[in-house]
């Protein structure tokens, strides 16, 4: 394993967690106004 292929990799890993998190995010916002969906979408 080279060392550049491993810090690339951990970096990839770091931006698609925090990819993960902000979707995860953004799937609990729409869990949450699912049941309110008749005032949302107006």
């Amino acid at each position: 394993m080279n060392f550049e292929k491993m810090h690339r990799r951990t970096t990839e890993r770091r931006s698609f967690a925090e990819h993960q998190s902000l979707k995860a995010r953004k799937g609990k916002l729409h869990k949450t106004r699912r049941g309110q969906r008749e005032e949302f979408s107006v």
